[in-house]
């Protein structure tokens, strides 16, 4: 079993009646990489679909399963970020989950690696780890309540 597959199973087989997992079409790859404008890489296709679009207590991320004009849809998130920083969002960069008030962590699908993408000063930091770290992180945290 793979590490997304096991992310995958934590998140659905938690105590939270809400939790949920929702993983991408494969055959809708080609239609949502046009759509968002981005070339996915090989691990954040993997990761949307095993895992996809996360959403456990307090923790919910943006994934390819969603109707292009939801809420946490990949493609919707990516236009609302082009927008507020006036077309200056890297073509490079996918939001995976907002991790504060003016900050999104992002996914390099060049550099293969996380960023922490501030939009209101339009800077990057890099992070630590990669897709399995960062959210199973993000999901024990919301999992225990923080």
């Amino acid at each position: 079993m793979s590490a997304y597959q096991r992310l995958h199973d934590k998140i659905v087989k938690s105590t939270d009646p809400k939790g949920h997992a929702i993983p991408a079409e494969r055959n809708k790859l080609g239609e949502y990489q046009l759509k968002a404008g981005v070339r996915f890489d090989k691990e954040y296709i993997e990761f949307q679909m095993a895992v996809g679009t996360v959403s456990i207590g307090s923790f919910e991320s943006y994934g390819l399963s969603m109707p292009e004009n939801y809420y946490l849809s990949v493609v919707n998130r990516l236009r609302w970020l082009r927008d507020i920083t006036q077309g200056q969002f890297p073509a490079n960069l996918v939001p995976l989950y907002q991790s504060n008030e003016h900050e999104d962590m992002c996914w390099d699908c060049v550099k293969g690696k996380p960023v922490a993408y501030d939009y209101l000063t339009m800077t990057m930091m890099p992070v630590f780890g990669n897709l399995i770290t960062l959210f199973d992180s993000a999901v024990s945290s919301a999992m225990a309540g923080h």
